[in-house]
């Protein structure tokens, strides 16, 4: 026989396995939208001396990391009387007081068995084996109100508990064997559903089921629990795609998310999902499409997905399904919770009106309107069944957009577009209305691949910002958009540190880099290097009592053609802070800006360029929140230039290519 982590990995990857699960979720502590991560092997990891890094490669709690990922739910499996004492109630308990002290919410779920219960086995636990149907339903009973007393006597209540682990084929065989015993079954999952209500009445149970693209088997085994009796409030989908039949994998599984609404009334939850740590690109698309098209469940039904055991890495237990890398850090795949935590545009993924529409809803069109519409991507498009496209047979200028309501505070927008290469005078993603300039993304042309339009960074202060996409082309122009998000960026310091950074590369290649400390208090500082944009290593450490502009100056650390640049900001009580990233690209000649004097005290500076013979140069004034205050030339190497529309604080003054940061008192 295989052996169970075998089958685990088995039942993940072949498509033509029937999964089944039960879950319960508490209504009255519902918190919105769930992102999970189940992470039962966690202390067993641990106590094999396994270590977890954030994207800094500092050691860090795995908690606190999934957190900087956008997870905000934990799910942990019970086993009744296991070897070890892993996943028996006492390590359960111990994982659970530690996800409640991160806070986040918690699932738990019970497996009925000593071990694995999975699709190929649903082992009876040791101590029940000789029980008959009505001993059963009374073990089943007794363990889960003990577990749920057990967690209650640590002022713990999970969100969710599962009622068996993927019952492919029912639970507790061979008495509860669905294809031979549909009622047995039924009335198993309907014990496990009135101990959960005994313990709590708010409690929903969540009939979860693996295959989540197999409409077939959902409709045979809802119809054949609902015919005999059971009773579930939720149903949860599980799917384990590769990374070449995701996209179609995801639009099947969308279909079948609406079709239990429609059938049974349900909420819909994806219970379980995971991919391949081999393509963390490809696992990201996957995690982000579930994510938008399960918050598009007609309805407003859908209400989470977990992923399944991330944290596992260097193919822990012969698992390969993680989305941690070889040192332990989180992949790429993550940025998929990251990205989608909070995402405020509507109808995102066009799939609202369930149907190709000449007016998707949430949207609004200017200018030639007919050119732009939702048509159904018969699996072409990332996510769910349909998209937006932008077309006509005569040339045609359109912008499709919609106006949002929103904290002021930090956005990244983010759009998966694919167009043609040749018919096109302007076509950009953009942001206005936020109380800055519009930003515009330009969108590759590229016509057999989607890629990513990303504007990576909208301070918005009037608590509003209008996004959307802007189409100028000639007859036969063609584009296609889907999910777009709107997500807050995560505890960077944009509203607090001002960051400007200027290489002078002509003379001993100098990095300088400035920032303004707008918080009203010392800070200590630790200026970060990257070579990729991703993983930072400390370059220096300033320790100053300094509350406005500061500046540091070293040789520019010259690894490939760009090199990254952060502040790490730390307060009094050691919350830290990071600023967004300054990128200085290798080779650009600078001119040499220079301001004084430094700070500005009354209504006029002196502008200084240097290494240039080229005269007029174009300059403009920026705040802090990028809008242009100033626009000007300068035609000599010193030039005289006013102020008296500027009020007191931090500005930055740029031609081409440098830019220098000032502080007008």
């Amino acid at each position: 026989m295989l052996s169970q982590l075998c089958k685990i990995i088995c039942c993940r990857l072949l498509p033509a396995a029937f999964l089944i699960s039960v879950l319960i979720v508490t209504k009255s502590q519902a918190q919105g939208f769930a992102l999970g991560a189940d992470v039962g092997w966690l202390t067993q990891m641990e106590a094999k001396g396994i270590k977890f890094y954030d994207d800094q490669l500092n050691a860090q709690d795995l908690f606190t990391i999934l957190q900087q990922k956008g997870i905000n739910a934990i799910r942990l499996r019970v086993w009744v009387n296991p070897s070890g004492g892993w996943n028996g109630v006492n390590d359960v308990v111990a994982k659970a007081i530690r996800a409640k002290q991160a806070g986040m919410r918690l699932l738990i779920d019970f497996h009925y068995s000593d071990s694995w219960a999975d699709p190929g086995q649903q082992p009876t636990p040791a101590a029940w084996t000789a029980y008959g149907l009505d001993s059963m339903k009374q073990a089943v009973a007794t363990h889960t109100i003990n577990v749920l007393q057990a967690l209650k006597a640590n002022n713990i209540t999970p969100e969710w508990v599962q009622v068996g682990n993927e019952v492919n084929d029912g639970l507790l065989w061979e008495l509860g064997r669905a294809s031979t015993h549909m009622n047995n079954f039924a009335q198993l999952v309907l014990a496990g559903y009135n101990a959960v209500k005994a313990v709590d009445s708010g409690i929903k149970v969540i009939v979860h089921v693996s295959n989540g693209y197999n409409n077939t088997l959902f409709r045979y085994l809802f119809d054949g629990l609902k015919n005999n009796g059971a009773k579930w409030d939720v149903i949860g989908m599980s799917l384990y795609p590769s990374s070449f039949n995701w996209n179609s994998y995801c639009n099947q599984c969308f279909a079948n998310m609406n079709d239990m609404v429609a059938r049974y009334g349900s909420e819909i939850m994806a219970a379980e999902i995971g991919m391949s740590v081999s393509d963390s690109v490809a696992c990201r698309g996957f995690i982000e499409n579930m994510i938008a098209n399960t918050k598009q469940v007609k309805g407003g039904k859908g209400i989470g997905v977990f992923y399944w055991e991330p944290e596992a890495y260097n193919n822990w237990q012969g698992y390969s399904l993680g989305a941690f890398n070889s040192k332990g850090q989180p992949t790429m795949a993550m940025k998929g919770y990251t990205d989608q935590a909070t995402n405020y545009i509507n109808n995102n993924s066009f799939d609202a009106d369930s149907a190709a529409v000449s007016n998707p809803t949430g949207w609004t069109k200017t200018g030639d309107i007919t050119a732009s519409y939702a048509a159904n991507g018969n699996a072409w498009n990332p996510n769910g069944v349909y998209y937006l496209t932008n077309y006509s047979a005569s040339s045609y200028k359109v912008y499709t957009q919609q106006t949002i309501t929103v904290p002021n505070g930090v956005y990244q927008l983010l759009a998966n577009t694919v167009r043609d290469s040749t018919h096109f005078n302007q076509c950009y993603a953009f942001a206005a209305n936020y109380g800055g300039d519009t930003i515009k993304s330009n969108i590759i042309p590229n016509s057999n691949k989607w890629t990513m339009a990303i504007i990576p960074q909208i301070v918005v202060t009037n608590n509003q910002v209008t996004v959307g996409i802007y189409s100028d082309a000639n007859a036969g122009g063609w584009l296609d958009v889907d999910n777009m998000t709107l997500s807050p960026v995560a505890n960077t310091l944009a509203n607090k540190l001002d960051i400007n950074l200027t290489a002078n590369l002509e003379t001993n290649k100098q990095v300088n880099l400035q920032w303004q400390n707008n918080t009203g208090k010392a800070l200590s500082y630790v200026v970060e290097y990257s070579n990729d944009g991703t993983h930072f290593k400390p370059l220096a450490t300033i320790k100053t009592t300094k509350t406005n502009l500061l500046n540091w100056t070293n040789t520019l650390v010259e690894t490939n053609n760009r090199s990254y640049y952060r502040i790490k900001a730390i307060d009094a009580t050691n919350t830290t802070f990071y600023s967004g990233v300054a990128m200085v690209v290798l080779g650009i000649k600078s001119t040499g800006l220079n301001i004084y004097p430094n700070p500005v005290t009354g209504q006029q500076c002196t502008i200084q360029v240097n290494n240039t013979s080229t005269f007029p140069v174009d300059y403009s004034v920026k705040d802090t929140m990028g809008n242009t205050k100033m626009r000007g030339q300068l035609w000599q190497a010193n030039t005289v230039v006013y102020l008296p529309k500027l009020s007191s604080g931090m500005y930055f003054f740029k031609t081409e290519d440098s830019v220098k940061g000032v502080l007008v008192q």
